[in-house]
């Protein structure tokens, strides 16, 4: 069934159909709130269940009435993959809410996007139906790969602190109204985090409630829809600086300078970053200069730029990571490739090992699987440095691709 869309700049109360698909949405297996009902729960309702259900969704969107224990939920601190567990800087803060309330997000959000989705510009990319941060990646590697002889090329890559929970709702309303959304959904997107609570729960046991006053909880189903909005406004302003190119990946964001001229690559990225920073400070959306840094490609050279966020200098990466793929100068390639050449003969082996025959996919399918999963690491994970790489590297690269390709269809 193809799933509903509301049309911009007007209202319909919730429909059955939203709700069915709110509930596919939700993911299987997901801890429930501190209602303790799980998501596979609701499925099972009969007919005069799911009526009175559509029914609480209709006054809520109408009246623009929040229940208050949708307002309450468990904040459970996750350990970030690959973190040590020795601060509170290696934790993610996860909330979990109430089913229903996960039912009602989805359905303001579709809406809020449905408006939204035809006026966000190219580079916003994640969060976005049928988009990936994949496509970003894309863009940064060919402007990396097209730059003529004697040009330099300079990425910038920046980091948010906590953007969902902790940019100013004034610029969360403020944004969804600039994009023509009905009112009932921008008065339930603003009302919603108002008044919002959490206990944090360790170990069973669970804390005193906290207020929330920024934001809305993490993991919600309504959370990338107010950052989105609001670094919309960034993005326009960003767009009247010359010679700069923005992309988006999940939280963090590129800049892209390419020119011969070392200074006007300098000024033309510092320039991006200042106004970054008097955006973010409006919206109150730290940019992280730790995790902020960049890397300069068509230069052997180090050191050549420097680059600050308010008073903190930039570091240089001498191997940025990207989505989790490396972008690995020349001086370090040499570990990298060998890795990547290992990669397409353990994979399909690995694939083999999971992929039961009577449930699993037959050999045709994991064969293509394989092979696109070796080509999207090939291309997305190798393209950006190529120009830095020695041609021996090159001819390894190009012998993993070949082995990688052979062992997808099937030869030895």
């Amino acid at each position: 069934m193809k799933k509903p869309r509301s049309s911009q700049c007007t209202f319909q109360p919730a429909t059955e159909a939203e709700m069915d698909v709110a509930l596919r949405e939700l993911s299987s297996g997901t801890a429930p709130g501190d209602d303790g009902i799980h998501f596979e729960e609701p499925k099972r309702l009969g007919r005069v269940s799911r009526r009175c259900i559509l029914r609480l969704f209709k006054h809520s969107l109408c009246a623009d009435h929040v229940p208050a224990k949708w307002r309450q939920g468990i904040v459970v601190p996750m350990l970030k993959p690959n973190e040590p567990a020795s601060g509170m800087a290696s934790f993610r803060p996860v909330a979990l809410t109430r089913t229903l309330c996960k039912r009602m997000e989805r359905i303001v959000a579709r809406r809020v996007e449905d408006s939204i989705e035809d006026k966000l510009q190219p580079q916003r990319a994640r969060f976005r139906p049928g988009q990936s941060t994949l496509d970003t990646l894309k863009q940064v590697t060919r402007h990396v790969r097209r730059r003529k002889d004697g040009e330099k090329t300079a990425v910038k890559f920046t980091d948010s602190a906590r953007p969902f929970d902790s940019v100013v709702r004034a610029c969360i309303v403020k944004g969804v109204l600039s994009f023509c959304v009905a009112k009932p959904q921008v008065a339930w997107t603003a009302g919603f985090p108002k008044g919002h609570a959490a206990k944090v729960r360790v170990n069973k046991v669970l804390s005193e409630k906290i207020g929330l006053t920024r934001g809305v909880p993490q993991v919600s189903a309504l959370g990338p829809v107010p950052f989105i909005v609001t670094v919309v406004s960034l993005s326009k302003r960003l767009d009247c600086i010359p010679v700069l190119q923005d992309g988006f990946f999940a939280d963090g964001r590129t800049m892209v300078s390419t020119s011969a001229d070392l200074s006007e690559i300098q000024r033309t990225i510092q320039q991006g970053l200042g106004c970054s920073t008097r955006c973010s400070s409006e919206c109150y959306v730290e940019v992280s200069a730790v995790e902020t840094g960049y890397k300069p490609f068509g230069a052997q050279a180090t050191k050549l730029l420097s680059l600050k966020v308010g008073k903190a200098a930039l570091k240089e990466g001498r191997a940025p990571k990207l989505l989790g793929l490396a972008v690995q100068p020349h001086a370090r390639a040499a570990k990298h490739v060998m890795r990547m050449k290992a990669a397409p003969g353990t994979r399909p082996l690995q694939l083999s090992a999971v992929a039961a025959p009577e449930r699993g996919p037959d050999r045709e399918q994991l064969r293509a699987f394989c092979l696109a999963l070796v080509q999207n690491k090939m291309c997305h994970g190798l393209a950006p440095w190529w120009f830095d790489t020695s041609l021996s590297d090159r001819e390894r690269l190009e012998e993993g691709s070949g082995t990688g390709g052979a062992h997808s269809c099937g030869h030895s």
